[in-house]
This record gives C-alpha cells, sequence and structure tokens, in this order.
C-alpha cells in the first residue's frame, strides 16, 4: 500500500513571517503597509465590506465619516450566503437590524444603503463586487472610500476597482485592524496568521486571473 505524501507547503509563509520578524523594523512595516493600504478620507460615499455580519470598528468608523462630511452615503455590504450555510435564527433580520442601529446611531434612513450579496461560490470578494459596484454606479458614485479589514483591504481594494474601472469609480482604502494594532501587527500571532492568509490569497486571486497581474505594477495607493 503506497503511503501518501504529506504536503507542508502551507508551513512556507509561515516560515518566511518568522524569518521576517527575526529581521523586524521597517521591512515588516513596509509589507503591512502593502496589504493594508491606507488613502484620504474624503469621498462621496463609504462602502463598509462585511462578511455575513459587520464588525463594529467598521460599523463606527463609517458612522463617523459621514457626521463629520467627509462622504454623503454608506453602503453596508454582506453576503447573502445559500440557506444552509447562512446564520442560525438571526440572517432574514439581520439587515432590518442594522438599520435599527444606525437609525439609532443618529443616521437618517437616506444615508445608508444596505447590500446583499449573493454568494454561491469563491471567488468571494470578485461576487461581492460585482454585484455591488454596479449599485454605486447607479446612485452616481464617481469616488468611495473603501472600509475593509485588516490586511484583506489589498485585495478587496484591487477587486473593486478592477470592476470599478469601466464605471469610472475609484476607490480608496481605509483599512482598520480590530484584533491587533497595524503598527507591530508581528508581535501578535492574530496578525502574522491574517498577513499570511491575505498573502496566499491575494496571490491565489492573481494566478488564477481574478486580478490582472498588470495590477502589481500600477499600485496606486
Amino acid at each position: 500500500m503506497v503511503k501518501k505524501r504529506k504536503h507542508y507547503f502551507w508551513l512556507v509563509p509561515i516560515f518566511l513571517v518568522v524569518l521576517l520578524v527575526l529581521i523586524h523594523g521597517p521591512v515588516l512595516n513596509g509589507l503591512g503597509a502593502f496589504l493594508a493600504p491606507a488613502g484620504e478620507r474624503e469621498g462621496e460615499a463609504v462602502v463598509l465590506e462585511g462578511t455575513q455580519v459587520l464588525i463594529n470598528q467598521g460599523v463606527k468608523q463609517g458612522v463617523s465619516l459621514l457626521k463629520e462630511g467627509r462622504v454623503k452615503r454608506m453602503y453596508l455590504v454582506l453576503h447573502l450566503l445559500p440557506k444552509e450555510q447562512q446564520l442560525f435564527a438571526i440572517q432574514e433580520e439581520y439587515a432590518e437590524i442594522l438599520g435599527k442601529e444606525l437609525e439609532r446611531l443618529g443616521l437618517k434612513r437616506g444615508q445608508y444603503r444596505v447590500l446583499l450579496a449573493p454568494i454561491d461560490d469563491h471567488p468571494i470578494t470578485l461576487a461581492e463586487a460585482r454585484f455591488a459596484v454596479p449599485y454605486f454606479f447607479r446612485d452616481g458614485v464617481k469616488k468611495a472610500i473603501l472600509l475593509a479589514e485588516g490586511f484583506h483591504t489589498r485585495r478587496s481594494l484591487w477587486t473593486y476597482q478592477r470592476i470599478g474601472n469601466s464605471l469610472g469609480i475609484q476607490f480608496v482604502p481605509v483599512p482598520y485592524f480590530p484584533s491587533y494594532p497595524k503598527e507591530n501587527w508581528w508581535k501578535h500571532l492574530e496578525g502574522i496568521k491574517d498577513f499570511t492568509a491575505e498573502s496566499a490569497k491575494l496571490g491565489y486571486y492573481l494566478v488564477r486571473g481574478y486580478l490582472p497581474v498588470s495590477s502589481l505594477w500600477r499600485l496606486g495607493y
């Protein structure tokens, strides 16, 4: 009986990060800044990218941008998964719950919009962007702040911008870090895990053609 060989390719990014941790300093900061680029906080709208739910810190940042007059409208993008994968008990009411909480925080109904992006399979971020970006176009948005969580920001930005290019919409990235500080992410296990996972996913998007390789030399942010 032939034994299956064990593959440990997934250990490679972790090994590289551990090696970089030993090097330390500006290199790690630069790598973190690449995966979590930050632009100016000005636009016509703010887009808060979520999953099935939204994180408190991201919502509060979006609300602050509205109240400060930096944007005029807020879009909250949620994933609508197949029935068997949805959250038990609250999934169907979640959008309504969000609206009530936003209004409790002082927003008016016309200042926000909840979008439920149907997600059937991978690539999830690309499916989300294909669904959401046309709504921004129909609402006349030309420049939008993209609020994304941590090191997911780079992949999210390039994906949204790929769809936005054909519609004349510019996206400005603003990352938020709910679990650890961006300034020393390598000192936190969660930071190392997120960095390695998002690096691998970005590479996957490029290899599979979900993002054009030309994105690498048209960085922008």
